[in-house]
């Protein structure tokens, strides 16, 4: 009893339940894979990638370790998880206290506008400059943004029916990330999705 008993997965002991060494063995190599193909590094710049498809997966795999573990004495365990490795707070928000883990990468559904879905995603990234993709542009929709703009060089837009503030041209993306870049600031680009079924234009992250 002292040593714990191995049942189901767990080591019970007479006043603690612990997961075993090859459950968290298992996550962790799994983490590993995730990582590789998620988030690389490269000679300056690290990036992160937004598949859908694999980042649902991730997040599937997650859920299913925290319904595992969350019988057992595991706060610490995925305390140092989330700080050990800072690339999931790019695609998830964590509260270890309810072991609820959220999506940041999902379109906004509840929201129309190119402008609306811009700030969703500020709201979801405040760390980062947020690059939408509306049509042959890249736009910008509030007053805040007058600072980007004046760093980037680029000229106040003519008053149009979307709200747009500031742009410039698809074409010019590497460019203008180069510049970002340079200064040491976070980009995430949000691109157009190819194919819709409503009346509403989603657009997602691709890459940050």
């Amino acid at each position: 009893m002292s040593d714990g008993v191995d049942f189901l997965g767990y080591i019970v002991r007479r006043d603690d339940l612990l997961v075993r060494r090859r459950v968290v063995n298992n996550l962790k190599l799994k983490r590993k894979a995730f990582e590789a193909d998620l988030a690389r590094n490269g000679l300056r710049v690290r990036r992160w990638r937004f598949d859908r498809e694999r980042l649902d997966l991730l997040f599937a795999t997650l859920n299913s370790y925290l319904g595992h573990t969350q019988m057992a004495s595991t706060t610490s365990l995925w305390r140092a998880l989330w700080q050990r490795h800072a690339w999931l707070a790019a695609y998830f928000t964590f509260d270890p206290g309810e072991r609820q883990l959220t999506r940041r990468y999902l379109p906004p559904t509840e929201v129309r506008r190119a402008s609306q879905q811009y700030r969703h995603y500020r709201r979801q990234f405040p760390e980062a400059v947020v690059l939408p993709q509306v049509g042959r542009f890249f736009e910008f929709y509030e007053r805040r943004d007058a600072t980007l703009a004046q760093a980037l060089d680029l000229e106040a837009m003519r008053r149009n029916a979307r709200g747009a503030r500031f742009g410039f041209p698809v074409a010019a993306l590497r460019v203008y990330l180069q510049r970002l870049l340079v200064e040491g600031r976070s980009v995430m680009v949000i691109a157009e999705e190819d194919e819709y079924f409503t009346a509403v234009k989603t657009r997602a992250p691709v890459c940050r």
